[in-house]
């Protein structure tokens, strides 16, 4: 057994040593174009949702104030886009005080060992992010289509009314979700990817599909 671990010992310098040569430089640098690239992603998704779901805000807020329902009739619809209205203005919110933030690799030192480890450590940060925000939105949609589905239903008596909240904004809101960027999440976890290739013969015609390790 101490034979053994001596051997460990003393193998890892040169591990090291060798994680070190052109092999760290070249992941370094696919690292710090990923973070790169999904920086301008995170920024792109913040601004393109907050937007959007600004604009929804403000469209069935103002057709609330105008008393005007494009969908139904009666006073249940109308509350129904004040309900509708606050939702989209939550999500909005949300991106601006809780925005998807991913931080770029350091400026490289020069020394390939040092530069690696901090590219790792940013794609670690970037994957927590990803994975945290990714399952916070989960949640807040769950809890914000719940609760303006029983207001409508129990407090304005008009399931009716709850039901096509859900139908029309909970698609809406795992749309957002699911465009939200996610790469830094799957490198980090070294998720594998799902190829795909056609069979074609005399007897079997389709797709199979592998996982490549």
């Amino acid at each position: 057994m101490l034979l053994v671990l001596g051997l460990l010992v003393a193998a890892l310098p040169s591990t090291a040593a060798a994680e070190c040569g052109p092999e760290a430089a070249l992941r370094d640098s696919r690292l710090r174009a990923h973070l790169t690239r999904e920086s301008r992603r995170a920024r792109r998704w913040n601004i393109g949702w907050g937007v959007f779901f600004g604009v929804a805000a403000v469209a069935q807020l103002g057709f609330a104030m105008a008393d005007y329902t494009p969908v139904g009739s009666g006073e249940a619809a109308h509350v129904a886009l004040y309900v509708n209205g606050g939702k989209a203005a939550l999500g909005a919110l949300a991106r601006v005080v809780l925005p998807l933030s991913i931080a770029p690799a350091p400026a490289p030192t020069g020394d390939p060992c040092a530069d690696l480890a901090a590219s790792e450590r940013a794609l670690a940060a970037a994957a927590r992010r990803e994975k945290r925000s990714f399952w916070m939105l989960h949640a807040g949609s769950i809890l914000v289509t719940v609760g303006g589905l029983l207001y409508l239903g129990m407090v304005e008596d008009s399931w009716k009314q709850g039901g096509l909240s859900v139908a029309v904004g909970y698609p809406v809101s795992l749309l957002s979700i699911y465009t939200h960027p996610r790469a830094s999440w799957a490198l980090a976890r070294n998720a594998p990817p799902i190829v795909v290739t056609p069979l074609v013969g005399t007897d079997v015609t389709g797709l199979a599909f592998a996982l490549t390790f």
